[in-house]
């Protein structure tokens, strides 16, 4: 991918997305791929907001059983399967643990029937993938004992737990890059740091582009479209409101903070949802809204807090109280853990919107709803505002965008490439089969678990990386001694997937630092790297070090 300016600059677009996280890319793509001119733009780097601030989980909607919302279930179980059949290398199943207590609806026979339920909810899921590694392990129960052996549950009431399976990844940053880079393969011409200041109105009230800024460049240009597409997330109101005057452009109420702690390894190889004592908005209520222990990378991925949002959604940070939430709830279920803030390795927040009537402080109140509004029903032609609600369903929501988007444009329908569409990064045909072949031939430059944790990151795309070890093997070398990361991931990620700043290569290509932050040394490597790339001065260099270490003394002042 390249950060095509000239070609937003020059090109009049059937459609210009605005927003590029997991919803913005998979709009970019579907629109694309049924034949659709597509520009994207994002006024910071790609799947930089909420899509990088999840648990990372593509979750088959089991929560949704407990709203007693069955449509739900359905509808992201199918989801889950269609990014299994998308991309085989970026997902992989991980067990979840739910501790059952006494009898009710906390106890065994209440859960296996849930679990039950679920399954029938999900049925037809493994015909979607189309990948027989991505077939969903049977749930099972697990007795008191064996629970006791995974992690020291202190309630004594408990009786055991069911144990079903979730597909996991270890980077949603980069299953969104992912989905961009098969979008611009397919023609869309998208590019980060470009923010949109202002609709371009002529006629009727009729929105037919944006002014838009290169923040890199720090230059003002027009991109000209027939349709926009806002899909900004969170700040969707802020910039229809530019066009219309008024903030009601969508139905969501607020929006909600969730923060996520990684911690030193707690549990390993299996996952746990531990009730709390804080409330959710449930019809079938098991002991208040869950939080989970996800074992990630060597580490433990614990989340989600939930606190209301204000006003800023650049950046949120943690606050005190949801780190208390969460190691306050770890620590009362989990007494002999003994886990304190100076286990916490990294910290990061996302906003999430609430389709409510009423918000209330301290309930849960996710719903998983996704909103698609046509403004042409207020009298503002050219404007389709997509509100995601999660993840997991947003390769839907760009299905149903792009089926308004060519009936407002006059186009005649056409069929839906994502629902049966590889990725461009799974270019094997059997992901197991495709492992063994990359060690053979990385064993001269990599060790087995080096190799396997590039093909899970880079798919087929890591056949661009063995170009940098064959023409120059100290690319191979790694970064630093406390991750497994290759000084190759650096020159690729700024020579094909369009990093232009440092934190765009330490934490979503890389993941270098959503695990702590990897040192001085590592970071200068990576630093020299781009400078040497991208022609950086002096200066230009250490902004991007000292940007890079305002987070750091963040975490240092909590």
């Amino acid at each position: 991918m390249k950060r095509k300016i000239a070609e937003l600059k020059s090109e009049r677009f059937d459609v210009l997305v605005l927003g590029a996280g997991i919803t913005g890319a998979w709009i970019a793509l579907d629109c694309a791929t049924r034949g659709l001119a597509v520009a994207l733009i994002d006024k910071g780097d790609f799947g930089s907001g909420t899509s990088a601030k999840s648990s990372k989980v593509i979750h088959g909607g089991i929560r949704y059983l407990q709203q007693l919302r069955v449509d739900k279930v359905r509808e992201s179980a199918l989801e889950r399967a269609h990014y299994h059949r998308a991309a085989p290398h970026l997902t992989r199943y991980l067990p979840f643990m739910v501790p059952t207590y006494g009898h009710g609806m906390k106890g065994k026979a209440f859960m296996q029937a849930g679990m039950s339920l679920y399954r029938a909810l999900c049925s037809g899921e493994n015909r979607i993938s189309g990948d027989p590694s991505k077939i969903a392990p049977a749930a099972y129960f697990m007795t008191r004992s064996q629970v006791l052996e995974h992690c020291p549950v202190a309630d004594p009431s408990l009786t055991g737990a069911m144990v079903y399976y979730e597909s996991h990844m270890d980077s949603s940053e980069r299953m969104t890059l992912a989905v961009l880079d098969t979008a611009d393969r397919n023609g869309a011409v998208c590019a980060n740091y470009v923010r949109a200041d202002e609709f371009i109105i002529e006629g009727d009230r009729s929105a037919v582009g944006m002014i838009v800024e290169d923040v890199e460049a720090e230059e003002r240009f027009e991109i000209r479209a027939r349709l926009i597409i806002n899909a900004t997330g969170p700040w969707i109101p802020q910039l229809n409101t530019s066009l219309s005057g008024k903030n009601a452009v969508v139905a969501s109420t607020g929006y909600s903070q969730g923060s996520h702690l990684v911690t030193r390894q707690l549990v390993e190889n299996i996952a746990i949802a531990l009730p709390t004592r804080f409330t959710g908005q449930n019809v079938i209520d098991r002991g208040g809204r869950h939080i989970f222990i996800l074992p990630w990378r060597g580490c433990s991925l614990i989340g989600t807090s939930y606190v209301a949002a204000g006003n800023g959604f650049d950046d949120p940070v943690i606050q005190r109280e949801e780190i208390h939430q969460l190691i306050g709830e770890v620590n009362f279920q989990l007494a002999d853990l003994n886990l304190s803030t100076t286990d916490i390795l990294h910290t990061f927040s996302g906003i999430y919107p609430l389709n409510v009537d009423v918000v209330r402080e301290k309930t849960y109140q996710g719903t998983g709803d996704y909103q698609i509004v046509d403004h042409e029903i207020a009298g503002y032609k050219g404007l389709v505002s997509a509100l995601g609600a999660k993840y997991t369903t947003a390769r839907l929501v760009a299905d149903k965008v792009t089926r308004l988007a060519l009936t407002k444009l006059g186009h005649a329908s056409r069929p839906c490439a994502t629902r049966a569409m590889a990725l461009s990064s799974a270019g094997y045909q059997d992901f197991s089969a495709y492992k063994t072949q990359m060690k053979k031939r990385l064993g001269q430059y990599l060790d087995d678990g080096q190799t396997e944790r590039l093909v899970y990151q880079y798919g087929s795309d890591v056949e661009a990386l063995i170009g940098y070890f064959e023409r120059d093997p100290g690319s191979a070398s790694t970064l630093c001694t406390s991750r497994p990361n290759v000084a190759a991931e650096i020159r690729h990620a700024v020579a094909s997937e369009m990093a232009i700043r440092l934190d765009d290569v330490v934490y979503r290509r890389t993941g270098l630092g959503t695990i702590g932050y990897p040192g001085p040394a590592c970071i200068d490597q990576c630093a020299d790297i781009m400078a040497r790339m991208l022609s950086w001065d002096s200066g230009r260099r250490a902004a991007e070090v000292e940007r890079l270490g305002l987070y750091r003394r963040h975490l240092d002042l909590l």
